[in-house]
Parts: C-alpha cells; sequence; structure tokens
C-alpha cells in the first residue's frame, strides 16, 4: 500500500520544497504554489511512498530551513470514517509547517442482493483503491477529492492502456516472444562494458533514463513488445519469474517511427487516450508527479522537430518517471549525450561461424 506524504507552508517570501529519506537521498516530488488575496504563498509538497517500507521522510522548506519529519511506518495511524489524521510541525520562522497523511477511510456499504451492511475502504491520500472506487468520493471536501483524483487518474490510465494493448499480441506472437527472451536475449543484452544484463536490467530506476541502443534487426522492438505484454499480463505473464514490472503502475510505449506531432500528441494518438485524458496537460500531470509510470519510446530518431523538442523539455521536468528510449546508434546523438556510458545498453546481433 502507498501513502501520500504531503507538506505545505503559508507564508512570505516563496520558498521551494526538499525531501529526503532516512539516508538522506534526495526525493523527487511536486510542487504547487499559490497566492492568497493578502499576498501570502501557499506552498504545497507531496511525494508517493511505500507504507510497508520502513523510512523516515523530511521535508524542508529552503527559505528558513524550516523541516518536519515523518516515520513510515511507525506513525500511520488507524482513522475512524470520515475523519483525516494531521501532524503539525510549526517553525520559528513566518512559516508554518504542515506534514499532512491524510487517511481518512470513506466507508461505502453495499451487499449484493442485500441491504445488509459490508465495507469498502477508499484511503483518501494514502491509498490502494480501485477504479470503480475512484469514482464513488463525496464532492463535500474538495481538497481531499483534489488529491484523491489525482492518484485515480493514474490508476484508471493504467486499466485503460492495458485494455487497449491486450488485443496487440496473437498466441503465435507472444510465443515468439517468449523464445526470443530464452534463447536469444541472453548473448545480446549487455552493459556498456560489453557484459551480459539480465531482462530486468531494462527497468530503468525512478527518475532515470536508460539507453538500448542496437543494429537493424538486433531486437529492439521484440524487447518493447516484451515489456508491454509482460506488464499487460503481470504476474501470469510467462516471464514473470525473470522481469518484474509490479512496481509500475503506467506503461506508454510510443512507436517513434510513425511520429508526426509533440511527445504528448503522440501518447494520445497511438494509445486512444482522447476520452480518458481531457488536455495534454493533465497527462503531463500525471507523468511527472509518479516515479511509478514508464515511457518507453521505441525506435526514436532525431530529426521530428516538434517532438524533439517537446521530448526536451518532458525530460526536463519528468521528476519520477522512468524513460527507456531504443534507438540505432548514431540517430540520436544528442539525448545519448545526457545519459552518460553509464545509462546505455546494447543489443549485439550474435555472429554466425560457418
Amino acid at each position: 500500500m502507498r501513502r501520500y506524504l504531503i507538506c505545505q507552508s503559508k507564508g512570505y517570501p516563496d520558498t521551494s520544497v526538499t525531501w529526503l529519506d532516512g539516508q538522506q537521498r534526495k526525493l523527487n516530488s511536486s510542487l504547487t504554489v499559490t497566492i492568497t488575496p493578502d499576498q501570502l504563498y501557499i506552498v504545497t509538497s507531496e511525494i508517493r511512498v511505500r507504507s510497508s517500507v520502513k523510512n523516515n521522510y523530511t521535508c524542508r522548506f529552503t527559505t528558513d530551513g524550516s523541516s518536519a519529519t515523518f516515520h513510515i511506518p511507525d506513525e500511520i495511524l488507524i482513522v475512524p470514517p470520515n475523519n483525516a489524521q494531521r501532524i503539525v510541525a510549526v517553525s520559528t520562522g513566518v512559516i508554518i509547517i504542515m506534514v499532512v497523511i491524510i487517511v481518512g477511510v470513506l466507508m461505502y456499504r453495499r451487499q449484493k442482493g442485500s441491504n445488509a451492511p459490508s465495507s469498502r475502504n477508499l484511503l483518501v491520500g494514502g491509498w490502494s483503491v480501485s477504479p470503480v472506487g475512484c469514482r464513488e468520493i463525496k464532492k463535500e471536501n474538495e481538497e481531499e477529492r483534489t488529491i484523491f483524483n489525482k492518484g485515480c487518474m493514474e490508476e484508471n490510465l493504467g486499466v485503460s492502456v492495458k485494455a487497449h494493448y491486450s488485443d496487440s499480441f496473437s498466441a503465435d506472437a507472444k510465443h515468439h516472444l517468449d523464445a526470443f527472451s530464452v534463447k536469444e536475449l541472453p548473448q545480446r543484452l549487455q552493459n556498456n562494458e560489453g557484459q551480459p544484463v539480465s531482462l530486468q536490467a531494462l527497468l530503468p530506476e525512478a527518475g532515470e533514463m536508460l539507453f538500448l541502443e542496437g543494429l537493424p534487426g538486433s531486437g529492439k522492438t521484440t524487447i518493447a513488445y516484451i515489456l508491454v505484454s509482460s506488464w499487460t499480463e503481470g504476474a501470469t505473464h510467462s516471464l514473470s519469474n525473470i522481469l518484474d514490472l509490479s512496481t509500475l503502475q503506467l506503461l506508454l510505449y510510443v512507436d517513434c517511427t510513425k511520429v508526426k506531432g509533440d511527445l504528448f500528441q503522440e501518447i494520445m494518438t497511438q494509445l486512444s487516450l482522447g476520452e480518458k485524458i481531457s488536455t495534454e496537460d493533465e497527462l503531463r500531470t500525471v507523468l511527472t508527479g509518479s516515479s511509478e509510470a514508464l515511457l518507453l519510446l521505441d525506435g526514436y530518431r532525431e530529426g521530428n522537430k516538434s517532438f524533439d523538442e517537446s521530448l526536451k523539455m518532458f525530460l526536463s521536468e519528468k521528476g519520477g518517471c522512468r524513460v527507456l528510449v531504443t534507438a540505432c546508434p548514431g540517430h540520436c546523438p544528442t539525448l545519448r549525450n545526457t545519459v552518460g556510458t553509464g545509462g546505455v545498453l546494447e543489443l549485439q546481433i550474435p555472429v554466425v561461424k560457418y
């Protein structure tokens, strides 16, 4: 289960926010700033964490050094229905810090064929819910509804994309993908030092971009299809024992050989998301605000100005979004140089000896 940790300040002047975990590593976060009628700044920053992993998280406001720390899972409380648990730390300066763990449990009672009570729990702010549950939240509390819908959007989008992918692979195609993974891939996939790596190495860390390079016919698109198929089927996939994509809520595959518009136009068009996402800004918000999303750009080649510029802008603000790019050597030198040699994997074509 996951929780949102929200840190908020109200005061003057404006401030940025840094999040650190217990090992003092910086974490990716989202940030919004609004100005009140009396010209005070309301700064809200949030991160998403796993409640099952023991850690502590500190938000620090850079203007005056004020900070607050929350310990996971020690300080996760069971809260009565329709209430929210708030932990407040007051700084000595102008800024008041609120570390908010919204764990208001909204109880919906329903039993098939009867009015007798059964229960469904929807956790607001830190939750694990079904897409159906996303639509059931009441609108009396606008703050809770706004935060909740952000997580629901990502989950609903994931369900829609999986449905889109599920019809893409025939039984014969799946058999080919499995055979390639077992027989061919171990001899082809290498790191930049020429050492064999596993299929799992293709999953970037949160906020990381990886490059997969290979000559035409080396299997780049086949690998992309393996990732899509494995994520779509989850634990039932035949390769689930060697490829674990359970950390991903969302995988967006873009065939770069077909691009005509910018990055977000292509995602919306190729994955038929027009009915799920009303604007490109909403899609950008989902991607930049999540460490559980993977953007998979297959067959990328620099030269489409609109796509190149939009991709460059997205990468500068991608937050925790994971990015995997497949390309032929020399097709995108500018982008490749941004990841360095450590972020490059290679596909080799085996040499056949007679």
